[in-house]
């Protein structure tokens, strides 16, 4: 981690960051060089970086995602949108997050999608993320979240249709103030007052 890697030029990093990742002799040196080139985000790394998502996981997945998460541009979203196929619930997880930065036409598509995920972590993720890129067209699937068996993901749906404006789902959003959880009727009741229903307050 060295500081100066900074200051190398453009040319110099290249040859430097492909002699790196043809230089590992095992997965640990393989991390240690995707960890590298997140801290000093360097984009020349992209090139090897896909093809280590584009092979078959040798535990540098997550590491690789999180770095284009940081480095990547919308050139890479298809890498994500594969990585979301994973049948590992942290890879697709990371590969969500990833999406805070990485985007292109596609990923509204991907990212409703995953509010379907049978990983109530990819689920919370993603209706985080939904909510903050403010994706109106993702209102339906956020009702579907309301009855969600993880508390914490209806709590994001709550939040995101708050911030989404849904006015029109808030007979649907009425029912959680008596659910039983009193963090989701303290959020139902808040985001009921915001969209303009007096039941908030009832």
């Amino acid at each position: 981690e060295d500081p100066s890697l900074d200051g190398f030029p453009v040319a110099e990093r290249v040859i430097l960051v492909r002699r790196a990742f043809a230089g590992v002799r095992d997965v640990h040196e393989r991390l240690a060089v995707l960890g590298t080139a997140r801290d000093h985000k360097m984009a020349e790394a992209i090139p090897e970086i896909a093809r280590i998502l584009q092979a078959p996981d040798d535990g540098c997945h997550n590491l690789a995602l999180a770095t284009l998460g940081e480095i990547g541009t919308p050139a890479e979203a298809p890498l994500l949108r594969a990585a979301l196929r994973s049948t590992d619930a942290k890879t697709r997880c990371t590969a969500v997050e990833a999406f805070f930065r990485v985007w292109d036409a596609e990923s509204a598509k991907a990212l409703i999608a995953c509010l379907h995920d049978p990983s109530s972590g990819v689920r919370h993720t993603a209706a985080q993320l939904i909510s903050w890129r403010e994706l109106a067209e993702a209102v339906p699937a956020l009702v579907g979240l309301l009855s969600d068996e993880e508390p914490l993901v209806r709590v994001d749906a709550l939040e995101a249709l708050d911030r989404l404006g849904a006015v029109g789902e808030i007979d649907r959003i009425e029912p959680l103030l008596k659910d039983g959880n009193v963090h989701i009727r303290l959020h139902a009741a808040a985001a009921l007052c915001r969209l303009g229903s007096r039941k908030g307050v009832g």
